[in-house]
């Protein structure tokens, strides 16, 4: 009998949220977006809450992130320049590399982000999401 090992959804939530703060944001020390943004907060947020995001268990979880820290990750974006406005920019996004090879189908994922209006912090979820539903295992 031959199976195929399938994630479930709590392991791809776990893993696609670790490469969501690691590659796409970085860690602090190596980029110089997160703690500028980290600084903004006059201390009220830390690298360690924005670690905490990594020990996401369920989907649901998501919608318990502090806005707090959702505005550290939109500030971030912004510096970075991937989001313009209040839009993501594609181009910029689809040229980030060590994303997109972690994205299994590059045009929904972009039709995804491509439709969120980010007129406030919490906007930052429904990225979360989409990046969800297209991240691709090794």
């Amino acid at each position: 009998m031959s199976y195929t090992y399938v994630p479930n959804k709590m392991f791809f939530l776990k893993l696609s949220i670790f490469v969501f703060c690691v590659i796409l944001i970085k860690a602090e020390e190596n980029c110089p977006y997160m703690k500028a943004c980290l600084e903004e907060t006059e201390g009220k947020v830390t690298s360690d809450d924005i670690k905490k995001i990594q020990s996401i268990r369920k989907e649901a979880e998501i919608d318990n992130v502090p806005t707090e820290v959702l505005c550290v990750l939109q500030c971030v974006f912004k510096k970075r320049g991937v989001l313009v406005g209040e839009m993501i920019d594609p181009k910029k996004l689809v040229a980030d590399e060590k994303l997109m090879k972690r994205i299994s189908d590059r045009e929904p994922f972009v039709e995804c982000v491509e439709k969120i209006e980010f007129k406030e912090c919490d906007d930052m979820k429904k990225y979360m999401k989409c990046m969800l539903k297209y991240f691709k295992y090794d």
